[in-house]
């Protein structure tokens, strides 16, 4: 299978190219498609994971088809170089607070989002290098 990539870098793009047949496939967060994948106009066809997700149980996982890539879509809150540790460590804790409550597990689950995607400041940077180092083995070489 030869796939060549097109970059779109506006979503209304990647998504008109797809409901437009002018693309056959798109590589996006299950999130960002949802009203898309609700309204039966896209499907996901492959989920970039160790396991199925739940909401789509029926569609493969990549490491059940033999491709041992699991891609994460995250965003970090970020903080200075240099900031007082136990500030970053007040953060991290507020926010876990946070990720615990009911209301941030439903809304998780209504973006289609991993329930397990918060990472605590402590586990942030090693998950980061992991991420990369996924990147960099895929990617290709120029």
């Amino acid at each position: 299978l030869k796939l060549t990539s097109v970059p779109f870098p506006k979503p209304s793009e990647r998504y008109t190219a797809i409901l437009g047949g002018h693309a056959d496939i798109l590589y996006e967060q299950l999130g960002d498609v949802k009203s898309f994948l609700d309204g039966k106009q896209m499907r996901p066809i492959l989920i970039f994971s160790e396991a199925a997700f739940p909401a789509f149980g029926n569609v493969p996982a990549s490491f059940d088809l033999g491709h041992r890539i699991a891609v994460s879509q995250f965003r970090s809150i970020v903080m200075k170089a240099g900031t007082d540790q136990g500030r970053v460590k007040a953060v991290s804790d507020a926010l876990a607070k946070v990720a615990a409550t009911d209301d941030y597990k439903a809304w998780l689950k209504a973006q289609y989002a991993d329930e397990k995607s918060f990472i605590p400041a402590a586990g942030a940077v090693a998950f980061m290098k992991g991420e990369l180092e996924t990147m960099r083995k895929y990617a290709p070489k120029k």
